[in-house]
């Protein structure tokens, strides 16, 4: 009778008879080993030509080849070399630091991590409306835009902003009054000082008014200082060259080194008409140099806007502000403008 399989230990190597009675080495250990974090399968045992399969458990990303095999070579029968590693998911940008304030994170900027803020600065608190928890999701997201601490908004607002006014032919003297009263009072909201807020500001249609216009170099430490700078300019209007104004607030005011590095850019544009220059470039000009602009829309007495021109200036339809016309210029745009700029410096400071 013939046998059908017999079994030898020979210096502690293991082999196994095959179907015909052969015996073949087998790989040691039994199967590769498994990761951290993961698992290993196997399609038959240890022996030649088995296939393993290597599987992360939830939350982690398998890094290196996915499977081992059993092979024979010269040297004897081993296991494929896999190199593998279940990392653990993680949520960017990791979250090392909060300014003006602590973080405490369960299991850093991994997936179900949780994060906690809380401000620790003198004179500082959460921006209204921000939570002080933030949960890493599965989807390797964090579930809210990250918290920041900072002084009263606008009362303490440090920022270098640069207001830009259109005077061209299409407002009139009528609709030029009611966006310079509205000027003044967005700038009486903010403490114009030289630790923080900070203003330059000019009117423009064909051309740019350099004789009444306030850089940051030149500022006023005080509120009626920059009032009074302010009411030398007076209304003429011919033509709508934007593209002309932005880039003058980026080589005039915002290149000068009156810009602090520690401050807000923020470029505020009143306008209701349509740019007769190339706006692209100027604009992406002021957010290379990390400035933030704002378009004003206000609708004009004739025509419509062009909303397209709108979005390639602000670069974000969140920074465009429409404004049914000059009336709209009130007490509740005031709020909402200045609202949007707070929370601007916040999430923008986080970064910085």
């Amino acid at each position: 009778m013939k046998q059908r399989c017999i079994f030898y230990v020979i210096f502690l190597t293991l082999i196994y008879c095959d179907g015909e009675g052969n015996a073949e080495d087998v790989c040691q250990p039994e199967s590769p080993p498994a990761p951290d974090n993961g698992k290993v399968w196997c399609n038959n045992s240890n022996r030649p030509n088995s296939v393993c399969m290597f599987t992360c458990e939830p939350y982690h990303t398998l890094v290196g080849d996915k499977i081992s095999k059993c092979l024979k070579t010269i040297n004897g029968t081993s296991w494929t070399e896999a190199n593998i590693e279940c990392k653990p998911d993680h949520c960017e940008p990791e979250i090392h630091s909060l300014p003006n304030g602590v973080v405490t994170c369960s299991h850093g900027n991994n997936v179900r991590s949780v994060c906690h803020y809380k401000c620790t600065t003198p004179g500082t608190s959460m921006f209204p409306g921000m939570k002080n928890t933030n949960r890493c999701l599965p989807s390797k997201k964090w579930d809210v835009k990250p918290p920041c601490c900072q002084a009263p908004c606008p009362s303490s607002a440090k920022m270098d902003a640069v207001i830009i006014m259109d005077s061209s032919g299409s407002l009139g003297n009528d609709n030029w009054e009611l966006m310079f009263n509205f000027v003044q009072e967005f700038i009486r909201a903010f403490p114009i000082s030289e630790n923080l807020t900070r203003f330059g500001m000019f009117r423009y249609n064909t051309e740019i008014d350099e004789l009444s216009s306030t850089r940051l170099e030149n500022y006023d430490s005080s509120l009626d200082g920059l009032l009074y700078r302010m009411n030398n300019m007076e209304y003429d209007g011919r033509g709508t060259r934007t593209g002309k104004a932005l880039q003058y607030a980026a080589e005039k005011i915002l290149s000068s080194t009156a810009n602090r590095p520690d401050a807000q850019d923020l470029v505020i544009l009143f306008t209701d008409g349509m740019s007769q220059d190339d706006v692209m470039g100027p604009s992406e000009r002021i957010r290379i140099m990390g400035g933030t602009i704002i378009v004003i829309a206000i609708q004009p007495v004739t025509g419509h806007l062009r909303m397209d021109q709108f979005h390639v200036i602000a670069g974000d339809p969140s920074n465009i502000i429409v404004v049914g016309g000059y009336l709209g210029l009130d007490v509740e745009l005031l709020e909402r403008l200045i609202k949007k700029i707070c929370n601007d410096i916040c999430i923008n400071s986080y970064f910085i």
